[in-house]
């Protein structure tokens, strides 16, 4: 299975000696909801001829579909680096001027090929690509794809989007409302590939992406510290979901992954975020870390809770002190019925309610419900409808497989199975219990008291005793997710030499080099849609009461209650990102607005940019077709 997807998802870490210090670093890609992989992501340590040790990073991603948006990437990247390998340059002041040329060659590689070889004419590709040497910053980009510098709690965008959009937002030659609504809107005013020149970027925006370029290029050599991250990204990494929602992944979630992991584990867990939330690009990102920096540790995820329940023993402690103290000194009030001060109240999240059993014969699978599917073994196949059967035959794989809605379907041992639209599970009747095995999509598992083992290609979960356990795999990225949301679960990569164990509230994620990353905070609402009386969900509890009593001598009695629950999800802080608009660009299958449009021209300078991109020139432009 690995080598099969070798080309669909690729991770690797490094460590670069730049100046006497370490520089760490990690690359992850997966092809999201493409059909091709067209982003090529690399970062590595280099000596240049001159003598110059360098921490090089660069994500490419590709445009023209299948396999020309691929090829442009490719012969991107590998142009670049080696024409910085070879550089004479040993003066760090003219790294710029370096980088800028190694991606003015990059352009040339890429057009000159496609002009010669009429199936890539109209390839090309972005570029974002940065060095570090002595703990100092070099940058250069073209296009949309992105670098931000995490520090202090915060993820800063350092470049610049260059699409048609961003430059009518920059220059006020539109409103938000006319951009959002225009069809060039997501098109590329700068790329590699699709003139003769192009111009190179060489702004550091450490002021947001609005700061003008030549002050931004001033920025050159910027100074980096200990605790400093850089993430290069491809744009399916920070693009905006469809639904509204946000993008795949935010700026706050970016600094807790990237601060938590080391910068292998970090790429990993960026590029997974993003694919668990049905990312419909590519996606790539870079992370490189800074000497000395240290991880941040994840707070438990009772913790929040913990404190508050200690904060209101404290308060309604000082409350009885009080009540006791004034009711010694005053005298005993007339007697009058019980009365219960208001309750203090505490969100918590409630244990997963047990639902009716459902009674299922032996060597037969019940469907509760389903939106439509069906089942299939090697010699039959059926409908998969609500209030049916499915034959379970001993030591036949029996696969379940939804096309619409949410299937839900239980067997004789009590556990239940809840399948997204899209969803594949396989079951496996054995003299030992039913095997469970997930082929796609996302699915819960509600265990009926007995440990549930499910099993995947390369990692499997086990729910140790009842609770919940939500499901999520990508078999073409290698992705495998197991959230426990309700008991005690573990997940096991197959290349851990031990279970993870997962508490409730806790999810893990096991990527392409088989091994489950750290723990996180699960996400309930990605499984909430699937069973939405089954997944917790915060509720108001009462904490705290005080009952006054009348008796011959004064006394007030005040009792403590605080509940024991599981607390939910917390909700991670909120953390401002200068964002431009996300985009997609042209001649790339799935996206909504039509792409047979020749790609734009370099963009003029901003006091001469039109309303909209000048026409290619026919000279540079190679013609369409292919």
């Amino acid at each position: 299975m690995a080598k099969q997807q070798a080309t669909s998802k690729e991770s690797m870490a490094g460590e670069a000696a730049t100046g006497g210090a370490t520089v760490a670093t990690g690359v992850a890609s997966h092809i999201g909801g493409r059909p091709n992989l067209e982003d090529r992501a690399r970062a590595e340590t280099l000596r240049t001829a001159g003598g110059l040790s360098l921490t090089v990073a660069m994500v490419a991603d590709g445009i023209g579909g299948n396999v020309q948006g691929e090829r442009a990437a490719e012969l991107a990247i590998e142009t670049a680096f080696n024409d910085i390998r070879l550089s004479t340059l040993a003066n760090a002041v003219q790294l710029p001027l370096l980088l800028s040329q190694a991606l003015q060659r990059a352009n040339t590689a890429v057009f000159e090929e496609g002009r010669a070889d009429r199936s890539r004419r109209g390839m090309g590709t972005t570029a974002v690509l940065v060095a570090v040497h002595n703990n100092q910053l070099y940058l250069a980009n073209i296009g949309d794809s992105r670098a931000y510098l995490i520090r202090d709690g915060a993820a800063t965008q350092i470049t610049r989007d260059h699409t048609w959009a961003f430059e009518m937002h920059r220059q006020r030659l539109l409103t938000e409302a006319e951009i959002a609504k225009h069809p060039k809107r997501h098109e590329l005013v700068r790329s590699i590939g699709y003139g003769s020149t192009v111009d190179v970027d060489l702004g550091i925006y450490t002021n947001g992406p609005t700061q003008d370029e030549r002050e931004a290029s001033q920025n050159q050599g910027l100074l980096l510290q200990a605790n400093d991250r850089l993430v290069l990204c491809s744009d399916g990494l920070i693009k905006e979901q469809r639904d509204g929602a946000g993008p795949f992944v935010p700026g706050d979630e970016m600094v807790r992954i990237v601060g938590q992991r080391a910068p292998a584990a970090a790429a990993e867990a960026l590029v997974a975020r993003a694919v668990s939330r049905h990312a419909d690009d590519n996606v790539s990102a870079v992370v490189v870390e800074m000497p000395g920096s240290k991880r941040a540790v994840a707070a438990p995820s009772w913790l929040p809770y913990g404190l508050a329940g200690l904060a209101a023993l404290v308060i309604i402690g000082a409350a009885a002190f009080f009540l006791l103290r004034r009711a010694a000194d005053e005298p005993p009030p007339p007697p009058l019925a019980e009365a219960t001060q208001p309750a203090e109240t505490a969100a918590v999240v409630t244990d997963a309610p047990t639902p009716t059993p459902v009674v299922v014969p032996a060597g037969q699978v019940a469907v509760l419900a389903a939106g439509g599917g069906r089942w299939e073994t090697e010699d039959a196949s059926g409908a998969l409808a609500a209030n049916t059967t499915v034959p379970l035959p001993a030591g036949q794989r029996v696969t379940l497989i939804s096309d619409s809605g949410v299937a839900q379907v239980a067997l004789s041992d009590g556990t239940q199975l809840f399948l997204e639209a899209g969803a594949e599970m396989g079951l496996t009747a054995q003299a030992t219990g039913t095997t469970l095995e997930i082929d796609r999509g996302r699915a819960l598992v509600r265990g009926g008291g007995a440990p549930v083992t499910v099993g995947s290609p390369f990692a499997r979960a086990a729910l140790l005793g009842p609770g919940l356990l939500g499901l999520y795999l990508e078999p073409s990225s290698l992705l495998f997710e197991a959230a426990c949301l309700v008991g005690d679960c573990e997940v096991i990569g197959t290349a851990d030499s031990a279970p993870l164990r997962l508490p409730g509230g806790q999810a893990a994620v096991v990527g392409s080099a088989n091994t489950a990353g750290a723990p996180e905070p699960a996400n309930f609402d990605a499984y909430a849609a699937l069973a939405p009386d089954l997944v917790p969900r915060p509720t108001a509890t009462a904490t705290a009461t005080a009952t006054a009593t009348p008796t011959a001598t004064p006394t007030i009695r005040a009792t403590v209650r605080v509940p024991t629950a599981t607390p939910p999800r917390p909700t991670a802080a909120t953390t401002t990102v200068p964002e431009a608009t996300a985009t997609n660009r042209p001649n790339e299958p799935g996206d909504p607005e039509p792409t047979d449009a020749k790609p734009p021209a370099t963009a003029t300078p901003e006091s001469e940019l039109p309303t909209v991109p000048p026409s290619p020139n026919p000279t540079d432009t190679p013609e369409a077709g292919g």
